[in-house]
């Protein structure tokens, strides 16, 4: 249980349908496939008929295809940002319903939580993708088709280091004259920009 105040904004938490602050719902945290009314029964049933979260087609139904545990708490009246991730696969609940206060479970496993610091939440994200791994940008349009994922990038200049900082978790990472980043650990890990 976590306090909060009423005014306080919640965003994230994958693909959810409905509106975009979470303040005043609760949400499962289970990848489902909506369209399919086997799977989707058990939790439609729980609301009475006429409840649009009983809909399955409704933008209040939950939960939906993607889940990913990231959450940013918008504080009222500030404006700082604060982000949390949960590693766990287990199913789990974020409940927002009571204003005051809010509650972040899972059924099972290993409760392991990274809280990412802003102020901004494109601060929150970057901390986040170099915690998880980022996907690796593709190139474009070359002789009228999209490339594919991967491949090679068009030569501009030599891939060397232009710059070099510290992250929020302390670990180091290297800008390159590219635009892409290196891993301490090695590899390039996509764009840096903001």
């Amino acid at each position: 249980m976590r306090r909060c105040r009423r005014e306080d904004a919640f965003y994230g938490l994958g693909e959810k349908a409905g509106r975009l602050n979470k303040q005043g719902r609760e949400f499962t945290m289970w990848n489902l496939d909506v369209l399919s009314p086997p799977e989707s029964a058990e939790f439609t049933a729980r609301y009475p008929t006429g409840d649009p979260r009983a809909d399955r087609t409704s933008a209040e139904m939950d939960p939906y295809y993607v889940n990913i545990p990231l959450l940013y708490h918008c504080d009222y009246p500030a404006g700082a940002v604060a982000g949390s991730f949960v590693d766990n696969g287990f199913r789990g609940s974020y409940d927002f319903t009571d204003g005051e206060q809010f509650v972040i479970s899972f059924e099972g496993g290993q409760y392991t939580e990274y809280i990412f610091a802003g102020p901004e939440i494109p601060d929150i994200l970057a901390t986040y993708t170099w915690l998880t791994g980022r996907m690796p940008l593709g190139g474009g349009v070359r002789g009228g088709g999209v490339r594919g994922r991967g491949g090679s990038r068009q030569p501009s200049a030599p891939c060397s280091r232009s710059t070099s900082s510290r992250g929020s978790l302390g670990a180091r990472s290297d800008t390159l004259s590219d635009g892409s980043c290196q891993s301490p650990l090695g590899g390039s890990q996509g764009s840096v920009g903001r």
